[in-house]
């Protein structure tokens, strides 16, 4: 039965958790650590690699003009960083909420963020690949798709448990009717029929 469905030795409830439980820390981090950043311009660029496949940094190679344009471009994006950070961070409250309480809808804000957050990763997995020539740092392309890969097991692992908690609502409503049909009594008899 789906109840008992499970991977890697774990309920696909548990493990849907654990992962929203990692997204929401996740979150959270890159949420200060970006704060952080735009609170200080001057200190550098650091890493939000974890949810986008991104790094301010890399934009370097990317974005042309002077300097001040780099900056102002650097700043928009970390303020679009901050923004999906955000989103991210309630999209995993709510589907931590939904671990629980087993709503296939609480796995909707969590599964289309990670579907945002993979087209982003492939497209970054892209501007290294074009600029590898340039690059010092050829492991970064490697982590990359270690990445995509760890991003789309987690995206299958809770739609699968969205997908078996729907299911097993539907299941308990269909048994809810035909509870109620089995209990409800026959209707009486019209007074036609009961005259002797």
């Amino acid at each position: 039965m789906d109840d008992d469905m499970k991977i890697c030795c774990v309920k696909l409830s548990l493990a849907a958790r654990v992962i929203a439980m990692v997204g929401l820390i996740t979150s959270v981090l890159i949420l200060t650590q970006l704060s952080t950043e735009l609170a200080d311009p001057e200190s550098s660029g650091g890493s939000v690699s974890i949810l986008l496949g991104l790094d301010v940094e890399e934009f370097k190679y990317t974005i042309g003009g002077d300097d001040r344009q780099r900056k102002t471009d650097a700043t928009e994006i970390m303020i679009a960083f901050l923004l999906f950070s955000f989103f991210y961070a309630v999209s995993s409250a709510i589907l931590i909420w939904g671990t629980i309480v087993e709503q296939s809808w609480c796995a909707l804000p969590w599964l289309i963020c990670v579907a945002f957050s993979f087209a982003t990763q492939v497209a970054t997995l892209a501007i290294h690949a074009i600029a590898l020539g340039t690059r010092k740092n050829k492991l970064i392309i490697a982590i990359s798709v270690l990445n995509i890969g760890l991003t789309v097991y987690f995206w299958i692992v809770v739609f699968c448990a969205q997908r078996t908690w729907r299911r097993q609502h539907e299941e308990e409503k269909q048994l809810q009717r035909s509870r109620t049909v089995q209990a409800s009594p026959a209707p009486p008899l019209p007074n036609k029929y009961m005259q002797v």
